[in-house]
């Protein structure tokens, strides 16, 4: 059958089961997942589409977390019909190629637990949308895909939670119900404009801006974005701190920089955390080659001597370095940190 065509059928037999059809017409009648159930509907409904199943016993398991394949698994389900491996082929490989095609952001463990900012930053995707971290969130709640735990607030949706199998069928059913499109969205590859989150005075360019607009910071933030966008991190500044960013694409800052020569006692200030992989106690290789990128956007040496002493100092051994007429001293605050002082 033509893959188009497919898609059409699988769309319009969606679409079909949310506005016309009571949940009442699926027969799943999970044993611990009755009526009462808060998931109940988008159980019976997911049951009902083929986009998830129970146990041999009977029991559905609501409770049970969510991995990021299954997850994954769920959503493309639900647009895109069921997927089947090929020979030596694990049973999720068709999903993640259509998610990688797509640019959602998925990681290289598919057994990790998923957390919910993990879950909003691929929905903002199916939605053609490039958010991560809060930003994710924040869209997710402005646009009613989702609600909070605790309230609707970034604090309260508990981005850092996992999700259950209920959850994760509650977040899909709800994107097709608000949003009433059968189609995914590619996710662009650079970040999507934070003004469309409520912050009017936030600069165009996928920056992030935490507090009121900065022009200074926001220069800043343009010549790092340029520097580090396309290793796939994002940037941003804080007002109150006084310093740009540069954070991964879930949210997490690896760097900050801060630049006070202006005055006549300071000085440029360079910060790097989460540098280290918490599994191998080895530097990150794709953090650290954002952060010597950034770096040198911002007039700062950032040759091999430079590397090798950040590396020297992330594994708590504090050094100076002079490269290119310019002094670094570096001192490691503790393992996987230090802080970078321009003489």
């Amino acid at each position: 059958m033509d893959k188009k065509y497919k898609k059409l059928l699988v769309g319009f037999s969606l679409t079909a089961a949310i506005i016309s059809a009571p949940t009442t017409i699926f027969a799943t009648a999970f044993k611990d997942v009755g009526g009462s159930h808060w998931a109940y509907s988008a159980v019976e409904w997911g049951a009902g589409n083929k986009i998830t199943s129970g146990y041999g016993d009977g029991s559905f398991k609501p409770n049970n977390v969510v991995t990021e394949e299954e997850f994954i698994s769920m959503l493309i389900r639900t647009y895109e019909g069921e997927q089947k491996a090929a020979s030596g082929e694990r049973w999720s490989d068709p999903f993640y190629k259509i998610a990688k095609a797509n640019n959602y952001p998925v990681g290289t463990n598919r057994n990790a637990k998923i957390t919910r900012q993990a879950v909003a930053e691929i929905i903002a995707g199916t939605q053609g949308k490039n958010f991560t971290g809060d930003n994710a969130i924040k869209y997710m709640l402005l646009n009613g895909l989702a609600g909070g735990k605790t309230s609707n607030t970034v604090d309260g949706y508990k981005g850092k939670d996992t999700l259950t199998r209920a959850e994760a069928l509650v977040f899909i059913k709800n994107v097709l119900d608000k949003t009433g499109s059968t189609d995914l969205q590619t996710r662009p590859t650079t970040p999507s404009d934070t003004v469309e989150l409520g912050e009017d005075k936030v600069p165009l360019g996928g920056i992030e801006v935490v507090g009121d607009y900065n022009a200074a910071l926001e220069a800043i933030a343009k010549k790092l974005s340029a520097a580090v966008n396309g290793l796939g991190f994002s940037v941003g500044y804080n007002k109150s701190q006084g310093k740009a960013f540069v954070q991964t694409p879930t949210g997490g800052v690896i760097m900050t920089y801060s630049d006070t020569t202006v005055n006549s006692n300071g000085t440029q200030v360079v910060s790097l955390d989460a540098m280290l992989d918490p599994k191998t106690d080895t530097v990150r290789p794709d953090r650290l080659k954002a952060v010597l990128a950034a770096m040198g956007a911002m007039g700062l040496p950032n040759g091999a001597d430079v590397k090798a002493a950040i590396t020297k100092g992330l594994e708590e051994d504090s050094t100076t370095v002079k490269s290119g007429g310019v002094v670094l001293e570096i001192l490691a605050v503790n393992y996987g940190r230090v802080v970078i002082y321009v003489d």
